[in-house]
């Protein structure tokens, strides 16, 4: 019960420390029913991409209208296997990309005849990627707001680095 007590106060100081400061403690992930789709029944291509298009591609393109009202130039292009979003905000023609791409890799082994690499079942995974960052993020059934506060916070990360 102590263990549980402290712990509970460690939240309580952190998230009392963070509204003191006005920022927010990242919690954004996709909704319950959404991770639990996607642990029991990964995502197809097909699935990854009707995501592009219906979440993606709104949002990425609320963005950049936001950008070009504020006056700054931006693009959304379409790629082979996603999107990619670039802008030029700041003098000395510095720029933004965000890209949001579908990625595949090896489904989990989970008997012996399922461990060499080749014999197993692909998952497809939404992956964005920016600039500030080093490693893709996994954005897999992100709504459109979370899309949207996803770039915004990679935006901000990158005007200030």
């Amino acid at each position: 019960f102590a263990v549980i007590m402290i712990l509970l106060s460690i939240g309580l100081v952190r998230q009392m420390n963070a509204d003191v400061a006005g920022r927010t403690i990242d919690t954004e992930t996709p909704p319950l029913s959404e991770q639990l789709k996607r642990i029991l029944s990964p995502a197809s291509r097909r699935e990854i991409q009707r995501q592009i298009d219906r979440t993606g591609v709104p949002a990425l393109e609320g963005v950049r209208t936001g950008l070009e009202d504020e006056g700054l130039s931006a693009t959304l292009t379409k790629e082979d296997n996603g999107l990619a979003l670039t802008a030029s905000v700041g003098e000395g023609g510095k720029v933004f990309h965000y890209r949001l791409a579908a990625r595949s890799r090896p489904r989990p082994a989970l008997t012996a005849l399922d461990a060499p690499e080749g014999r197993r079942a692909m998952e497809w995974r939404l992956m964005a990627h920016s600039a500030d960052v080093a490693r893709p993020r996994d954005v897999t059934g992100f709504t459109q707001e979370q899309l949207v506060s996803d770039v915004l916070d990679h935006l901000r990360r990158w005007r200030t680095a």
